[in-house]
């Protein structure tokens, strides 16, 4: 399956813009440094409701982040970073084939979002032998989407497409990960919903690339 970056399935010099479309107007998107993964910079307190003309506009020329769980309409993402376990999960569940997909320096991040309770706090993969497998990143946590990885890779988009809708409870685990994670406390917590109001109020405002 050939890889596009975002740059060249978008014809205007900011790519948010494409991405906006892409994964939907109530997720919240991060500006960092061009090869980062993040900063110092707080950025918990944001909702999509910041997320004006000039916010926007700034997105362009570094990296850029995906705000996850509730702050952008319970938009999850599994990172699987042994390329080894990418068909496992794949062959497990379907709907992943069909999701939004991409790479940064190994292995695959999946894109979806969730409609039952899923987990509250990102998790950690393990495998049998202790080793890093990914992680299921959730509330608190932010995932980049474009930009330049730390190792100099280009973050790529393997699958184009809107994120998938599913239910937690159905994705199958493979027999490689011996911590699959569980939902624990409901995502509908007051202060999850507090987290999403910015992004229910910018859903219902339209699709304007201007938001008040």
């Amino acid at each position: 399956m050939k890889k596009i970056s975002v740059s060249q399935c978008d014809s205007s010099p900011n790519p948010a813009i494409e991405l906006r479309a892409l994964l939907g107007y109530d997720v919240l998107l991060l500006a960092w440094p061009k090869g980062a993964k993040g900063s110092p910079k707080k950025w918990k307190h944001l909702t999509v409701a910041n997320m004006t003309e000039t916010y926007v506009r700034d997105l362009a020329g570094g990296n850029i982040g995906v705000a996850l769980g509730a702050k952008s309409g319970h938009l999850v993402a599994l990172d699987v970073d042994d390329d080894k376990l990418v068909q496992p999960f794949l062959d497990l569940n379907p709907f992943l084939k069909d999701t939004l997909q991409t790479h940064g320096d190994r292995g695959r991040v999946f894109w979806f979002r969730c409609s039952d309770n899923y987990p509250g706090k990102t998790k950690k993969l393990k495998g049998h032998a202790e080793e890093d497998c990914g992680e299921f990143r959730s509330n608190g946590s932010q995932s980049i989407i474009h930009g330049l990885h730390p190792y100099g890779k280009t973050y790529e988009i393997v699958h184009h497409a809107v994120p998938s809708t599913v239910a937690f409870a159905s994705i199958v685990w493979p027999k490689q990960i011996s911590n699959p994670p569980t939902t624990g406390e409901p995502r509908f917590l007051d202060d999850l919903v507090k987290q999403s109001d910015g992004a229910m109020k910018a859903a219902t405002s339209g699709s304007s690339d201007q938001m008040t």
